[in-house]
């Protein structure tokens, strides 16, 4: 939890608009200003700088008892920022618009932290959580929600990103099978099967896609799944990993849309290498 909270400072703090943001547990507003004096980069004297507060308003975690330590957690992170008009937008605040850049750059960020790995999810933009009056000044409260989970070892399935004819998928579940074929000496029992002398691999995945009408390759397999495509029609399934990248020429062996109102369309298919 201390390793994403010192993240989240870190990130806000990394603007170009000279905004400060100082964090702890716990609010503690017990003064009329919020301003400090501080040494300033390149400057020989320390100079007041205004900050604004950061705290933990919520947090919730499930521990699950596995080897790779993972825990599903989410944190509400609140923000104390200044106003002076009646509304808050990233076209006229600073801190809205700093505070919404950090969300946009997280939401679906796998990261590192000091050996750490998170997967993140947040909010796309900040919410309005109450007025705070510190003497004659003003502030307003904006929160953050992050969903995360964080393992030791181990790693997210966004880490592999699949192509089709080099056009980039938004995969969101892949499933990739790999058998050994063995030498049968032209006999239909498989338990004649010689398991001693393997003769290839058959490579079948599976993915489930997100549809996007402007992605070519998704109309293609949209177009699948309505059996509007050539039979022999192959494609070449590109996986960028870690570990290398693999290619292989499939064809469709059947395709599925998957959809249902009001929710994400999605394209189930299945990919067989041709051999």
């Amino acid at each position: 939890m201390k390793k994403i909270f010192n993240y989240f400072l870190e990130s806000l703090n990394n603007n170009d608009k000279g905004l400060v943001y100082r964090g702890n547990f716990l609010f503690q507003l017990d003064t009329d200003k919020l301003s400090v004096y501080d040494q300033v980069e390149n400057k020989l004297v320390r100079e007041k700088i205004i900050y604004r507060p950061v705290a933990i308003t919520v947090s919730e975690d499930i521990t699950y008892v596995e080897d790779n330590k993972r825990v599903d957690s989410l944190l509400e992170f609140g923000i104390v920022v200044p106003i002076k008009g009646q509304t808050y937008n990233d076209a006229d605040d600073l801190d809205y618009a700093n505070i919404k850049r950090v969300c946009e750059e997280l939401n679906g960020a796998e990261l590192n932290v000091d050996g750490t790995k998170y997967a993140v999810k947040t909010s796309p933009y900040p919410k309005f959580s109450g007025f705070a009056y510190l003497g004659n000044s003003k502030r307003i409260i904006l929160s953050v929600t992050i969903n995360f989970t964080e393992v030791e070892k181990g790693e997210f399935g966004q880490v592999s990103e699949w192509y089709l004819d080099d056009v980039l998928l938004d995969v969101v579940e892949p499933q990739v099978n790999t058998t050994r074929i063995f030498y049968t000496n032209d006999k239909k029992n498989t338990s004649d099967n010689n398991f001693n002398n393997p003769i290839g691999r058959a490579k079948v995945v599976n993915l489930i896609v997100n549809y996007d009408p402007d992605n070519a390759k998704c109309v293609e397999l949209f177009k699948e799944t309505r059996s509007a495509v050539d039979l022999n029609k192959t494609y070449q399934l590109k996986e960028v990993h870690d570990t290398g990248i693999y290619i292989n020429n499939v064809i469709v062996r059947s395709a599925t849309d998957v959809t249902q109102r009001n929710s994400v369309r999605k394209i189930s298919v299945e990919l067989v290498e041709v051999i």
